[in-house]
């Protein structure tokens, strides 16, 4: 892509979270099982085969991609809103998101998380294009265990999301425009 801008999210913050705690496992045996209890199938014991203190650290783990939906309308409503916001709370464009940064976003989707194969696409887990596992064993207090999503797991997450404001004027890729169908 040559010499281009580049943005991430949080990078390096969210390595200690524990979604992320195998995002430095990047093979295809899943590191936890869930398997359903004898007596209640609706709950599950967590058979761990590879512990997460074996997995080593990724120190610039951001955010993962599947909020990369979130993306495309907090910028696109920035952007947007970019004059309004000046003028009611007496900002200058200093204080505001760079104008650049969603094509900042495109250029790191195109350069760093999507594996650059057109006819089989697949997107790194992490916006720093870590592949490694996400949240392995995850209960949100629904009693229910989930696996993981495996490395290119989120691979769905962004073209089912939209499309980031300012591609036509970034460096983007026709096979990836193709992909996005954009």
């Amino acid at each position: 892509m040559g010499d281009v801008d580049l943005a991430d999210l949080d990078r390096g913050y969210w390595r200690l979270y524990a979604d992320n705690c195998y995002a430095g496992y990047e093979a295809g045996l899943k590191p936890v099982v869930c398997l359903p209890l004898q007596v209640d199938k609706t709950r599950f014991s967590i058979e761990i085969r590879v512990p997460a203190d074996k997995v080593p650290q990724r120190q610039n783990t951001g955010w993962d991609i599947s909020h990369a939906r979130r993306l495309v309308h907090a910028l696109d409503a920035m952007e947007r809103n970019r004059d309004a916001m000046k003028y009611v709370y007496s900002l200058d464009d200093a204080q505001l998101l760079a104008i650049g940064l969603p094509v900042a976003f495109t250029n790191t989707l195109h350069a760093v998380v999507w594996n650059g194969d057109a006819s089989q696409p697949l997107f790194s887990n992490y916006w720093s294009g870590a592949i490694g596992w996400y949240r392995v064993a995850y209960d949100n207090g629904t009693g229910q265990c989930r696996e993981g999503y495996s490395p290119y797991g989120l691979t769905d997450s962004f073209p089912t999301g939209g499309t980031l404001p300012g591609h036509g004027t970034s460096q983007l890729s026709a096979s990836l425009a193709n992909i996005f169908m954009i």
